[in-house]
């Protein structure tokens, strides 16, 4: 497709989109609700939508569904923010969530529908997709209040597509795992392409350091965790010893703020591994059952490591002081919503 008609085309769907919202009626300034008490972050299933986790770590409840005027699937919350990327029902487009802790509102992201993959940075101040068909990424940068396309690039040899994103903050570099066995692992960058940095297995988690173009990577073919520094445009490998048994099915890795501390979640074995970046010490927080996810929440330290909607909620609060793994309950309170109002701009 050309750029000339892709534009018209995204100009045509925003067309739509606006028509389709300006039928519905607006919501009074005056009406608007606004989430009280501690915010820890937000959770999102098909059945009750977006809610908020109020409270303290270990006292935590779900608060009231925020609805959108607009059908909203396939949320991804960014990390210690209070913003989200959606997919409209539909095949509709993107869009962009903002403010859900105070007066949440909706705007449109002008790119393409259908990534299979979304990826925040660690600051969340960009966000990477992946389009399995024909291999596109494209990366935003300005989240949330300015976002725009800082850069795509056409990968190669992803006809199975990817296994796992990561982008880095200030979106200059990206890293993408194949979804093949073994996985190529890929900085990609505007400025120098895609490189191969490392071979990994299947069940491959990625992230990026705060602020850093250093990364770590666990689900190396025995399991280890890496950290890949790069020196000055040369990236060095270092093994890590991070756990007494190898992490057969990895599903998440993360960093702390001051890049000190890697986080991993296992579903095989179920557990979190905290492991100093220099591979040092070691601790293992065995879980209940399996984590699906390491995904950070609004609150820093908080992290949900299971699927919403299906019973209990599992988080990892990763406190220095106090390590350890908390639920929240299944059992919803009455249902009440809190509704939105819309962003300047964006859809009405």
């Amino acid at each position: 497709m050309t750029e000339r008609r892709l534009f018209h085309r995204l100009v045509f769907r925003a067309f739509v989109l606006m028509a389709i919202c300006s039928s519905l009626p607006a919501q009074p300034q005056s009406e608007m609700q606004q989430i009280r008490g501690p915010v820890l972050g937000f959770l999102f299933d098909h059945k009750t939508g977006i809610r908020p986790v109020l409270g303290q770590p270990g006292a935590a409840t779900l608060g009231r569904t925020i609805r959108f005027r607009i059908p909203l699937e396939n949320i991804w919350f960014a990390p210690g923010a209070d913003f989200a990327v959606a997919h409209i029902s539909g095949g509709r487009g993107l869009a962009l969530l903002t403010k859900l802790s105070t007066a949440p509102a909706i705007s449109l992201l002008e790119v393409p529908t259908g990534p299979s993959l979304v990826a925040f940075s660690p600051s969340a101040d960009s966000v990477a997709l992946f389009y399995p068909n024909p291999g596109r990424l494209l990366v935003l940068t300005g989240l949330p209040d300015a976002p725009q396309v800082g850069w795509d690039f056409q990968l190669a040899a992803v006809e199975e597509g990817l296994a796992a994103l990561a982008v880095s903050d200030g979106g200059r570099a990206v890293l993408a795992a194949a979804a093949t066995a073994p996985a190529p692992v890929w900085m990609v960058t505007p400025r120098t392409g895609q490189q191969l940095l490392y071979t990994a297995s299947p069940f491959v988690s990625l992230t990026f350091l705060h602020s850093s173009l250093d990364a770590a990577i666990v689900g190396g073919l025995n399991g280890e965790v890496v950290l890949l520094r790069n020196l000055g445009g040369n990236n060095q490998v270092v093994s890590l010893n991070t756990a007494s048994e190898a992490l057969r099915h990895p599903v998440g890795i993360a960093a702390a703020g001051d890049n000190r501390t890697l986080f991993v979640a296992s579903a095989e074995p179920p557990a979190i591994v905290i492991s100093s970046a220099d591979g040092t010490r070691s601790t293992t927080l065995r879980c209940r059952y399996p984590p699906t996810r390491l995904e950070r929440m609004l609150n820093g330290s908080l992290y949900r490591i299971s699927e919403a909607g299906n019973g209990p909620v599992w988080l990892f609060d990763a406190t220095p002081s106090n390590p350890r793994i908390l639920f929240l309950p299944d059992k919803l309170p009455a249902e009440r919503s809190i509704p939105f109002r819309s962003a300047n701009g964006g859809l009405r």
